[in-house]
């Protein structure tokens, strides 16, 4: 199976996770079907992953993943698209890219398109109108794609936002905590912002 499909399934996969009424050209549904992929192969904060991403695009980026460019390849691109050598060096290409390759599979992609889309939720990336601004402060760490169930203002609420994070194997007191914190945190007007997050 090729890892890009073809373009009315890539623009199929791509309208599913966007909201209501957006609007989906080839580019973007590329975009999205690239950043969807980006979210698979790397971890979140990975700055390897940002820098390559925000020098090459994530299209272009998960080309040479997929195309197995070697690493002076990547560097002399890297280098082209105006990344300093110094940094270059310091962001562990070879170490990264042995992460990436063993978790490129287009079927995983896919699935987690259509997941995505029959359970309601969205694929947000940077660029669009409800992106957080507050992320760009992450530089080469902020989260190259958000997957995010709700209403299309829903990432607005970033804006004024706190991150409640715990343990999963919390105890009753522990739980009774964070729901106390969460009901007064929302009563003043803010969001609850947490990843991976497990409710019973």
């Amino acid at each position: 199976m090729p890892f890009e499909p073809d373009e009315t399934t890539m623009i199929d996969l791509a309208t599913g996770v966007r909201a209501p009424g957006a609007t989906l050209t080839r580019e973007l549904a590329a975009e999205l079907h690239a950043r969807a992929a980006w979210s698979c192969i790397s971890e979140p904060g990975d700055g390897t992953a940002g820098l390559v991403v925000a020098a090459l695009g994530a299209v272009r980026a998960l080309r040479m993943i997929i195309e197995a460019w070697t690493h002076d390849h990547i560097a002399g691109e890297l280098l082209t698209a105006g990344v300093a050598e110094g940094v270059i060096a310091a962001a562990g290409l070879d170490r990264a890219l042995e992460r990436w390759r063993p978790r490129l599979d287009p079927i995983v992609v896919t699935i987690a398109l259509r997941q995505a889309a029959r359970s309601g939720a969205w694929l947000a990336i940077p660029g669009d109108p409800d992106w957080p601004a507050g992320l760009e402060d992450l530089g080469v760490h902020a989260p190259l794609a958000l997957w995010w169930r709700g209403p299309a203002h829903a990432l607005g609420a970033f804006a004024q936002s706190i991150a409640l994070v715990g343990a999963r194997a919390a105890t009753r007191y522990g739980e009774h905590v964070a729901m106390e914190a969460s009901a007064g945190l929302v009563d003043r007007g803010f969001a609850i912002v947490s990843g991976a997050v497990y409710f019973l």
